[in-house]
């Protein structure tokens, strides 16, 4: 298995800058939910015999950040409609949230490797020998973790 290395700054940067979430899959489009409630509190503010080109029907927010084609006439189906939750299931707070978590992993992994490169497992003659063979088991594990992470 190959594995890509992931620039978070970029990710976050493409999260950052892109219409605010979370996201969700509707019929035919993947929209903003800030923007659906935006759009749905300017709407009770048009009175409901206002005329099509009442200007106050163009400047409502639009929702709708991306249209999925449909399969079969007006309906999305099958592979498109998984690609579409996918697409706002991943919209840029979980993006944001990913790389937040990420990036605590990364502190905690440099904090434990900090640790076990401190820790000197021939020195510990006080301990039980179950701990120090635990002690050792880690230092292995570890070490090659870091190995495979490089």
């Amino acid at each position: 298995m190959t594995t890509t290395p992931l620039d978070l700054a970029a990710l976050e940067a493409l999260a950052t800058a892109a219409t605010p979430g979370p996201w969700f899959f509707a019929y035919t489009g993947i929209c903003s939910k800030p923007l659906s409630r935006a759009y749905d509190a300017a709407e009770q503010l048009i009175p409901a015999d206002a005329p099509d080109d009442d200007p106050r029907w163009g400047a409502l927010p639009e929702p709708v950040i991306a249209t999925v084609k449909p399969s079969y006439g007006d309906t999305v189906t099958g592979r498109r409609v998984a690609d579409a939750e996918h697409i706002a299931a991943f919209s840029p707070d979980v993006v944001l949230a990913l790389i937040a978590a990420a990036r605590a992993g990364e502190e905690l992994r440099a904090l434990v490797v900090e640790y076990f490169e401190r820790l000197d497992v021939s020195r510990m003659t006080n301990a039980w020998p179950h701990e120090c063979k635990l002690a050792r088991f880690a230092e292995a594990a570890l070490r090659a973790a870091v190995e495979v992470s490089r």
